[in-house]
């Protein structure tokens, strides 16, 4: 995650980020979209390394580990990364503090590379994407978790921010044909999860698929490309 917040509001930030996925509505939307997430990585060989540009905490990079994958997270806050640390204690993750216009791995050098929610707090996207795509060895992925811009959830997070709330108050979001015309191809792959609203309460299967039913855009997009 890149954006002006001091120590404080990090430590802050990322204890109420944990707490959100302590809850009911949190639990199914991880779970949403991990499986969202599960489905881009299809075919990518268990073993190959996955770096992770703003682990953030560390809830994704310890997902990913567990399914065999070793991850390099890199976070440039240390208020995470002691969060991600704890965490990823004994699974196969190393944490780097980098940002993700400057990665410091050479050319060509990396199998996959994710950002995971959080091009949505970068000020310059396509720039990041195209170091991540620098990195990427020749067949190598670029997978992308959004917070899709026309989602219910995406609204909600927009009133927040206009309430001064952080994340959301330094939060930009993009449409997955945005994300496309930034990397210059359509997407490969492309995964949708959570449909609900923002405020749905049990049980929160039916209220996804009352969602659905209700043609709300999806709150998650999951997705992949192939460097040529």
């Amino acid at each position: 995650m890149i954006g002006s917040f001091n120590p404080f509001e990090l430590e802050e930030l990322a204890a109420e980020y944990d707490r959100w996925y302590e809850t009911p509505l949190g639990a199914f939307a991880e779970q949403q979209e991990l499986m969202a997430l599960q489905q881009v990585l299809e075919g990518l060989e268990k073993g190959k390394v996955i770096v992770e540009v703003g682990a953030g905490t560390g809830r994704v990079a310890a997902w990913l580990a567990r399914q065999g994958f070793p991850v390099i997270a890199v976070e440039p806050a240390a208020a995470m990364r002691r969060y991600g640390e704890r965490r990823t204690a004994g699974l196969p993750v190393q944490w780097i503090a980098a940002h993700a216009y400057m990665l410091p791995f050479p050319d060509s050098s990396q199998s996959a590379v994710l950002f995971f929610a959080t091009l949505e707090f970068i000020t310059e996207p396509q720039r990041a994407l195209r170091e991540a795509v620098r990195i990427l060895q020749p067949g190598g992925l670029l997978l992308l978790g959004l917070l899709h811009a026309h989602s219910p959830w995406a609204a909600f997070y927009c009133w927040l921010g206009r309430r001064g709330e952080l994340p959301w108050s330094q939060a930009r979001f993009y449409t997955p044909e945005e994300m496309e015309q930034y990397v210059g191809i359509p997407a490969e792959v492309r995964a949708e999860a959570l449909f609900c609203a923002p405020v749905a309460r049990e049980p929160l299967e039916e209220a996804d698929h009352a969602g659905r039913r209700a043609g709300n855009a999806p709150a998650f997009v999951a997705l992949r490309w192939r460097k040529l």
